[in-house]
């Protein structure tokens, strides 16, 4: 899960942060997605 992390957390940031325009919004968007992932990959 580490390396999920490591490997798309820039990528997700920057879209969030076009999206939002605001750092700190993109930044709780980022970390709401990256719960969401977690949360589905523990499901599996």
């Amino acid at each position: 899960m580490d390396k999920i992390y490591d490997v798309y957390y820039y990528k997700i940031y920057y879209w969030a942060i076009k999206k939002t325009y605001n750092k700190e919004d993109a930044e709780d968007l980022t970390n709401s997605i990256f719960l969401a992932i977690f949360e589905y990959f523990g499901k599996i």
